[in-house]
Order: C-alpha cells, then sequence, then structure tokens
C-alpha cells in the first residue's frame, strides 16, 4: 500500500462522511502506482463498511476500482478464479446475503466485466435475486410494495442482467445452473401476481439452454494464463522483426484475387457448417427432453408459463424429442 492511500484511510477511518474531494484523493493514491494491491482493496472495504455517509462519486469510484482490481489486473487477465470469487463473496456478504446497493452493483459489474467467471459466483448471485423474492429480505427485498413471493419488474431485469452478464457468445447461452434457479422461481411464484415480463424472459432464458448453440468456448485458467505470460515476454518486439517473420508468398496471397476467392470459399463453408450446427443444437435431444420433464408441470398441474414455454418450442424447435409429446399434449 502506498504511503499516501495508507494516510488517506488512517485519516477517514473514523469518519463519518466522505465529501467528493475526499473521494478524489483516493482514486489519485489509489492509481499512483497503476495496480491496486489486495491490501489496497481491503483498506477499501473497510473504509466502505465504517463511514456512513458516502457521495455517489464514492460508489463510482469503489465499483471500478474492485473491478480493476478483480478482473484486470490478476493474470490471467478477464477471468475471476475460485480464489477472487471466494474472497469478494466473503467480502460482500453477511450470512451469505448482500446488504449494501454498493456492493450488489459490483457483483453484478465483476460478471459483466469478466470474459469468465467461476460458475459460483454466477450462482451466488441468482441466489440474491431468488432469496430477496422469496423472503423480502437483503439489499434487493428491502422496500419491496409487494409482498414475499411476487417478482417484480426489477427482480426480472437484475435476471437478464446476472444471466446475460459475463462477455463471450458462451455467456449469451444460458446454463443448467441458470435454467434450474429460473424453474425454482417458476414453481414458488406461480400464483403470484408476477410483473408481465417475468413470463417473456422465463420462456426465452430456457429455449435458450434447450436450443442455442454456444460457439464461443473459452480457454480454461491454465491455458488463458500461459498466453497472457507469452504475450507479456513479447511486449517489447517491434513491428518490423514481426513483418519479417511474415513470408512473401504470404503477403502477395493476401492481396490476390487467387486469395480473396479462397477466403469467400472458406467463408462459405463455414457458413454451411454453422448453419448445421445450429440447426442440430435447436433440436431437443433426449438428455435435453429429460431434464426438461423432471422440471416441468412437477404438480400434475401446467401453470400459464410452462404452457408458453411448451407451445414455443413446439414452434421453434425443428424436432422436439418424442417423450415430450405427453407434456405438449397436457399443457
Amino acid at each position: 500500500m502506498t504511503t499516501q492511500l495508507a494516510q488517506i484511510l488512517d485519516r477517514f477511518s473514523g469518519d463519518d462522511t466522505l465529501t467528493d474531494d475526499d473521494v478524489l484523493a483516493l482514486r489519485r493514491a489509489i492509481y499512483e502506482d497503476g495496480r491496486i494491491t489486495i491490501t489496497e482493496a481491503d483498506g477499501l472495504f473497510q473504509l466502505s463498511d465504517s463511514v456512513r455517509e458516502k457521495p455517489d462519486s464514492f460508489g463510482e469510484f469503489f465499483m471500478e476500482a474492485m473491478t480493476d482490481f478483480l478482473v484486470r489486473q490478476t493474470l490471467p487477465y478477464g477471468y475471476v478464479d475460485d480464489a477472487n470469487a471466494t474472497w469478494l463473496i466473503t467480502r460482500i456478504s453477511n450470512d451469505g446475503i448482500v446488504e449494501t446497493m454498493t456492493e450488489l452493483r459490483l457483483l453484478v459489474n465483476v460478471l459483466k466485466t469478466a470474459t469468465d467467471s467461476t460458475d459460483r459466483l454466477v450462482s451466488f448471485a441468482l441466489g440474491q435475486i431468488k432469496h430477496a423474492v422469496l423472503s423480502g429480505s437483503g439489499v434487493i427485498g428491502r422496500g419491496r410494495t409487494l409482498e414475499a413471493g411476487t417478482i417484480t419488474a426489477i427482480d426480472v431485469e437484475l435476471l437478464r442482467n446476472v444471466i446475460y452478464a459475463c462477455g463471450g457468445d458462451r455467456h449469451i447461452a444460458v446454463s443448467r445452473t441458470e435454467a434450474e434457479v429460473l424453474f425454482d422461481l417458476n414453481d414458488a411464484t406461480r400464483d403470484a401476481e408476477n410483473a408481465p415480463q417475468w413470463q417473456d424472459l422465463f420462456v426465452k432464458a430456457i429455449a435458450n439452454y434447450l436450443m442455442y448453440l454456444s460457439t464461443y468456448e473459452t480457454a480454461d485458467r491454465e491455458e488463458a494464463l500461459r498466453r497472457e505470460r507469452w504475450m507479456e515476454s513479447r511486449g517489447d518486439m517491434k513491428l518490423g522483426s514481426m513483418l519479417k517473420r511474415l513470408k512473401f508468398k504470404d503477403v502477395i496471397s493476401e492481396f490476390s484475387g487467387q486469395g480473396a476467392k479462397a477466403e469467400a470459399a472458406h467463408e462459405a463453408r463455414l457458413k454451411s457448417t454453422q448453419n448445421s450446427a445450429v440447426r442440430r443444437a435447436e433440436n431437443i435431444d433426449p438428455e435435453e427432453a429429460a431434464w426438461l420433464a423432471s422440471r416441468i408441470g412437477r404438480d400434475g398441474d401446467y401453470d400459464a408459463n410452462e404452457k408458453a414455454l411448451m407451445a414455443f418450442l413446439e414452434a421453434e424447435s425443428p424436432f422436439l424429442h418424442i417423450s415430450l409429446k405427453p407434456f405438449l399434449d397436457a399443457a
């Protein structure tokens, strides 16, 4: 920790109020050397917990600094691994529940900024929303005008933000864990007057899990770390030395008609392959059908959202496994 930052944190440790000027001083001190250490991150959390009155600028600074620390300054860059996820969950939750809006915004922003994150952090974020809906407690549940057990428009937007948070095509695809949480919420609130937006999110997110083709594969943490170190070891490579590695015939081919035709042919083959893969993904296969059968109509009845889901799948999927026919008929 820099001397300047240590002095600032010590000065404010007993204060009840932070001003915009104080936040500016903190920002300058924390980014003085361009990096944020674990000690500095802990110090900012302690400051956030101990000072009661803070301006809006502190929330923005705090979210930015903690996101930088967790996502942008730890190798491999862009990844939130189990260790960092555990540290964050421990810092922002009390008995497993997030109690401040600043810390909730930080959680969502980390998921949104990261290229990839451990499933534990995604499950934790979804659990906050599920807990708020069912119990009416925590920062999300505080001040709700509807009784516990009802999904509000704000809940739907939070769910949408978390489910589609992480960058990359892989996270456009809804996971099994996320689909399970949505079904749990639907089962628990089936008799409530939920926000109209809930059915749209439920139907399309479950259909996404069953039908979406994810063409993006995130490298595992060790592979990403290897790539980062390789790039850093070549950080001083000059453009000229890089160009020397190129073969002259490759450069000519790039600008020749022959190269353009080959590229067009390659793109056509790739598109055809992708289209075939997409069509296969849109089929509901036996494994997916078995999962859906285990979740839908559990109590022998089908609510409006489950009926809408089955109607959507029947209309959009080119092939529904035969085992789903009784569910289609019943719904």
